[in-house]
């Protein structure tokens, strides 16, 4: 049977045809969803820190969004996430069409450029770029990205979730 829970989204985890969001609901969980209307939606609401109802199968999934309203600015910055996202921007390529450059640095203060292709990737480095854009102007744009090979496989903006914070 389905659940239903209302919540804040305190962070977000993507990953290549997935995504992760951080729940608080007295407790903090991790909900999913792979279906990109779904992802858009909720990352509204972390954007917006507004409180959502969402209707979770079993496993976490989220299988529906009910009406949620705005609640305007975001309340926190994570500061101690390793890389920046300086600025993004998109490419064009008669094989591969359109896709999002993101310009990140790290520790070493060298900025490097990657390509992203997955959408969700992307939808999590555009919710980045707006988060800091729009609501903490004055501040760095901290992220936090896993590699392989050179490619970013793994995306965290806001909080994140280890396990033994899950309940």
């Amino acid at each position: 049977m389905n659940e239903e829970i209302t919540a804040s989204i305190l962070g977000i985890e993507a990953t290549s045809g997935g995504c992760m969001f951080i729940t608080d609901t007295n407790e903090w969980h991790r909900v999913y969803t792979k279906d990109p209307l779904i992802q858009s939606v909720v990352t509204n609401a972390f954007l917006s820190a507004s409180q959502i109802k969402l209707e979770i199968k079993p496993g976490r999934e989220i299988h529906r969004v009910m009406a949620f309203e705005s609640q305007g600015q975001y309340s926190y910055s994570p500061s101690w996430f390793q890389y920046t996202l300086t600025r993004i921007a998109t490419q064009y390529s008669p094989e591969n069409g359109h896709r999002l450059e993101a310009f990140i640095s790290g520790h070493d203060g060298i900025e490097r450029q990657y390509n992203i292709q997955d959408r969700f990737l992307q939808k999590a480095i555009e919710a980045a770029f707006t988060l800091y854009a729009v609501t903490f102007p004055e501040s760095e744009n901290r992220i936090d990205i896993s590699l392989k090979e050179n490619e970013i496989i793994k995306i965290r903006i806001g909080y994140e979730l280890t396990d033994h914070e899950s309940k």
